[in-house]
């Protein structure tokens, strides 16, 4: 995981990221901004993820810079789409025996996951009913599957994909699918009607727009920046699942544009808990509980009112009635209340003062953000997923791209060629 933040104002965009990346280990070098093009005022930023489809996220954006030259685009919203259309098309990084691997990845975990549903709803009924029969293990396994089945089946098509694409991927990648569906679910009882459900849903893992956040290659993507039209800057998200059959299968996040209306906006990404308790002064978890506790408090008085031994049947059902209804009144009340104290006295006033900010003190408040969240992971009982040096950068229409504070696996100093070969334009 990672702790990212993006601070915008008319003025500039500050991007902040941590260094941590997870995996068998946790180490704290990682790179996860970057500067988009050599040239113009457009960065990126990655993150849940190191690599896509097995490649690295520097190689991907390094050499799409390098293929992008000295092109510019009028608007952030175009170049974020030509970004999206480079993996969008052959690319020599994700070669078909490549994509073919990674979708039968994506296949096998997105299936196995039924499949763990099915083994925790079989696990509960047998702690209930004692020893399961056929009959059971076959129906727990058709319930699970078409409720996953119509979970997908009603996602929208992910962007830019066509409406075949499903079924193309279906009939391009059967082995894949079928070795999916054997692996996940082993002697489960399967009917060719359930099959066809199953081939379905993998279709719908690598083409519907509904995100598969635990997916092996699920990415998020933030560019931010300027394009060559843009007054104010902007931030665009997105979240990579797969390619298949060299097309792109992604889900379209956060579009931001800073005008004159809307002067500042602060936007977290991955591990976002700090950030939120920062701006709203409630912790989100906090928030949860006390929603769920009020939520609660029908039953609680329904039960009282139940104990009332004076009242009759008839007077106690509509007591019930009566008092249910407007708990349910002051619930949307307490929360509606909630949210304007919260936005009027929490979030608005850092929203006005961040509109005035200049660059260096953007650059200062989102590497605090990101801070805060690494020092909240130091200090718990939880793995320290975010932590490491913290690379800041400043995007302005003037200045461009500038680095405020980025970590080197080398000294500059001793790489002098280094520095030198990155502005030659023969490379």
């Amino acid at each position: 995981m990672t702790a990212e933040i993006a601070v915008l104002n008319q003025e500039a965009v500050a991007l902040a990221a941590d260094s941590a990346v997870t995996g068998p280990k946790i180490f704290t070098s990682a790179n996860k901004i970057f500067s988009l093009s050599q040239y113009h005022p457009v960065g990126v930023m990655v993150y849940n993820n190191a690599q896509f489809l097995g490649v690295p996220w520097e190689t991907i954006i390094k050499s799409y810079r390098k293929d992008l030259g000295k092109r510019s685009f009028a608007t952030l919203r175009d170049q974020a789409a030509h970004f999206l259309g480079y993996f969008d098309q052959p690319n020599r990084m994700f070669s078909e025996p490549a994509q073919r691997n990674s979708a039968r990845a994506v296949f096998t975990h997105g299936l196995a996951e039924i499949r763990d549903r099915i083994d925790e709803r079989l696990e509960d009924l047998l702690d209930s009913r004692g020893p399961l029969t056929k009959r059971d293990v076959s129906s727990v396994t058709g319930s699970a599957i078409n409720q996953a089945h119509r979970a997908w089946m009603a996602a929208h098509a992910s962007p830019a994909l066509p409406d075949d694409h499903a079924s193309s991927v279906i009939a391009s990648y059967e082995a894949e699918i079928d070795q999916a569906i054997d692996a996940a679910f082993e002697m489960l009882p399967l009917t060719p009607l359930r099959r066809g459900k199953l081939r379905d849903i993998a279709g719908a893992l690598v083409s519907r727009g509904a995100p598969n956040r635990d997916g092996p290659f699920h990415s998020g993507v933030v560019i931010a920046g300027f394009g060559r039209h843009d007054v104010f800057p902007g931030l665009y998200s997105f979240e990579f699942e797969a390619i298949t059959l060299n097309r792109l299968k992604y889900v379209g996040g956060q579009e931001i544009e800073i005008s004159p209306e809307s002067r500042a906006v602060i936007v977290p990404f991955a591990q976002k808990e700090q950030v939120d308790t920062f701006m709203t002064g409630f912790d989100p978890s906090l928030s949860f509980r006390v929603q769920a506790y009020w939520e609660s408090m029908p039953y609680a008085i329904e039960d009282a009112v139940a104990s009332v031994k004076a009242l009759s049947d008839e007077s106690r059902k509509d007591l019930v009635v009566a008092l249910r209804k407007r708990c349910e009144e002051l619930l949307v009340e307490y929360s509606t209340g909630l949210q304007e104290i919260i936005h009027g006295e929490y979030v608005w006033p850092i929203i006005r003062v961040v509109a005035m900010l200049p660059k260096d003190e953007l650059a200062a408040m989102a590497e605090s953000l990101v801070n805060l969240t690494s020092f909240k992971r130091k200090i718990s009982e939880q793995a320290e997923t975010v932590g490491g040096p913290i690379d800041v950068a400043v995007i302005s229409k003037g200045d461009g791209f500038v680095w405020i504070k980025r970590k080197h696996y080398f000294l500059p100093e001793l790489n002098r060629q280094f520095l030198a070969n990155y502005n030659r334009e023969d490379l």
